[in-house]
């Protein structure tokens, strides 16, 4: 490991390293992206990061004109206006011809990528 004299201390090269993980998984072929985000690289607060993420995965794994996303219940990410703007623009831009929108219910599991 590399050393510096102004470094904290050894306990600074010991802590553990934080992810962010991020998961995108089409059902239908049970087909998945995972995005792992260092912790230099997080995105920030709100939806802007997180839809970035989805719009990238979307265009790699679904090539139909039907979308069905479920969320899970990170109400930063999944039920504010921009997230509904954003899929409200993807039909109108021709993305997709119809996008349903579904949300589970509070501490249910059955989010796939969640499993």
């Amino acid at each position: 490991m590399p050393h510096s004299d102004q470094q904290i201390g050894k306990v600074y090269y010991l802590s553990a390293r934080k992810v962010h993980l991020f998961g995108i998984q089409d059902e239908a072929v049970r087909e998945q992206i995972n995005y792992v985000l260092d912790e230099n690289e997080l995105l920030g607060k709100g939806p802007n990061g997180t839809l970035s993420l989805v719009f990238d995965g979307i265009k790699q794994l679904n090539k139909k004109k039907h979308l069905k996303v479920t969320c899970d219940n990170a109400g930063g990410q999944n039920k504010n206006n921009t997230t509904i703007w954003f899929y409200l623009y993807l039909v109108i831009a021709g993305y997709y011809e119809s996008i349903e929108l579904i949300r589970v219910i509070l501490n249910s599991s059955v989010m796939v990528v969640s499993d």
